[in-house]
């Protein structure tokens, strides 16, 4: 089961089912048992809040050759840069009334630069059967390849393959997608045009990809207005900047949406718009540098209480969807979220999410039947925005090569990471407060590193062989026995709980996995852990009393 365990922990119905994660406070007698549960993952849906314009001939071409044409099983595919509105259509499609009323099955899969067929193969089963159970008692990506395509089987169905990025990821899926000659269809997003020529190519020679063009100034300027004006007019003396702002964002909907976020906050006079509109064209630059300088103007203007929350997105490079509830302890632990009477830290720091949210910074991308946000992600863009901004602000050092430091590394090179290194070689020492690394588990756990002002240490283990291997992680525990915030859940630290957490007496937050039936009761010494997340592997783990 720790496999399938494994590959959950973004489409669980709740962040603390994930096997044996619980929510650890010092001096309770908690019980976790290990569950394996596959919830129904919902399609994604265009909530009230989200605002659709444009592309309207686009979409109409979309469903048509979606819903009529060939009984083939076909891929239609929509390819553009970062930030034109790929996914917003691909949803706007989606849920379109004819579209869901031609197919028996529609599911949605999200697969990015890195992933695991694992993951996407439970993602879309959690979507198309009705009774998740059989998948869950897999282990096998075969067993669940073969279970997605028996199940799809004589159906009329609609798979989206949303942000795909290789051959690879597509061979992966597309073997699960049977041919049934009954108007079945697989629609990708992806921003390479070769590879939506190649498949597109192989299913049907003459098929071309749909190159998805910019906005007109026109569908700029109806979507910044819908942003920052959802039930009101725009004032007649914003209209003349307004329509400055929206021509600057060269046709990119993502800097739309941004630069929307930023007006919609702030005070509506005329004097303000001018200003943005001067600081947009006074620039000749290409879409992604449009971006940035709406970004730095958005940064400049967030409190600065939400500053330190949103610079956190930049540690999660490979990781696009980030659950919640994982969030906002981190940000408690990591001290951004102030003691207020009356409120929580955990109210107060959903709070800033909202914030965030709000200045379209941050995307609430799964929600909860009853409403609260799940799972949040922020676009490739701003992810990058982040980690550089967090660089020059030393606010954590992220490393991912010894050379390089840039969100597309290649997995090759990180091999020959940092933490390559020869018992022979110096210790190295981190400096700053924060630390966050990307590496194969067993040269970061061999690696000769140490950090006493580090306060706080992500480690995300990357292209291992073998997920599951157990190490032991005491030299971690005694170079960095300062830390606040120490997250290893990704690493396996064996049968028993390793002895050298009890002396980080000043961790307020814990993130393990391993094959240990218990914990001790020595955990107590740590006296101010405030969130300890435990993903067990092996059945049943108890916790102590320690009242």
């Amino acid at each position: 089961m720790s496999d399938i365990v494994e590959q959950l922990k973004l489409i669980q119905a709740e962040f603390n089912d994930i096997s044996t994660t619980a929510k650890f406070e010092t001096g309770c007698d908690v019980r976790g048992v290990s569950s394996c549960v596959l919830s129904r993952t919902n399609a994604p849906t265009i909530d009230d809040d989200d605002v659709v314009v444009g592309f309207n001939d686009v979409a109409e071409n979309i469903i048509d050759g979606l819903t009529r044409g060939m009984t083939e099983r076909d891929v239609i595919s929509i390819v553009g840069m970062p930030g034109l509105g790929k996914t917003t259509l691909a949803k706007k499609v989606f849920n379109d009334e004819k579209v869901s009323n031609y197919f028996n099955k529609r599911a949605w899969c999200y697969v990015s630069e890195v992933y695991k067929r694992k993951e996407l193969l439970l993602g879309i089963l959690s979507q198309v059967l009705e009774d998740v159970d059989e998948a869950t008692k897999m282990k096998d990506d075969a067993d669940l390849a073969e279970l997605l395509y028996r199940k799809l089987k004589r159906k009329r169905y609609l798979i989206v393959v949303d942000d795909l990025w290789d051959i690879k990821a597509w061979d992966d899926l597309q073997r699960s997608f049977p041919e049934d000659d009954n108007g079945s269809r697989i629609m990708i997003t992806t921003r390479l045009q070769d590879l939506a020529s190649q498949i597109e190519s192989d299913m049907k020679p003459d098929n071309h990809p749909t190159p998805l063009r910019f906005f007109t100034v026109e569908e700029s300027w109806e979507l910044l207005h819908k942003k920052v004006f959802p039930t009101d007019c725009c004032p007649e003396k914003l209209k003349e900047p307004g329509m400055r702002i929206a021509k600057s964002c060269q046709g990119l909907p993502l800097a739309v949406t941004l630069v929307a976020g930023l007006l919609a906050r702030t005070e509506k006079k005329e004097v303000w718009w001018k200003e943005v509109a001067e600081s947009m064209s006074s620039y000749i630059v290409d879409e992604y540098n449009q971006c940035t300088i709406i970004l730095e103007l958005s940064y400049k203007h967030l409190p600065d209480h939400l500053k330190p929350c949103f610079l956190y997105f930049g540690e999660f490079l490979k990781h696009p969807l980030i659950p919640i509830k994982k969030l906002i302890w981190l940000w408690i632990a990591e001290g951004f979220v102030p003691q207020t009477d009356g409120k929580s830290f955990e109210d107060i720091a959903e709070n800033y999410l909202k914030d965030l949210i709000g200045r379209s910074l941050v995307m609430a991308t799964r929600k909860r039947s009853n409403g609260s946000m799940k799972v949040c992600h922020v676009h490739d863009l701003l992810r990058e925005y982040c980690k550089r901004k967090a660089e020059e602000k030393n606010f954590f050092e992220l490393i991912c090569n010894k050379n390089k430091r840039t969100f597309r590394d290649d997995l090759d090179d990180i091999l020959e990471s940092t933490y390559s290194v020869s018992p022979e070689e110096p210790r190295t020492i981190h400096t700053q407060r924060r630390l966050c690394i990307y590496s194969q588990r067993e040269s970061f756990v061999k690696s000769r590193s140490s950090g006493p002002q580090v306060r706080s240490l992500l480690f995300f283990g990357i292209n291992d062989i073998s997920m599951t291997k157990p190490y032991d992680v005491s030299p971690i525990c005694i170079g960095f026995r300062l830390l606040r915030v120490l997250d290893l859940g990704c690493i396996n630290v064996g049968d028993s709980f390793p002895e050298d957490i009890e002396l980080m007496i000043q961790l307020r937050y814990l993130a393990l996995q391993g094959t240990m039936r218990s914990v001790p009761p020595t955990i107590s010494k740590l006296l101010y852990l405030e969130t300890f997340l435990l993903k067990a592997l092996r059945g049943e783990v108890c916790l102590p009393y320690t009242c």
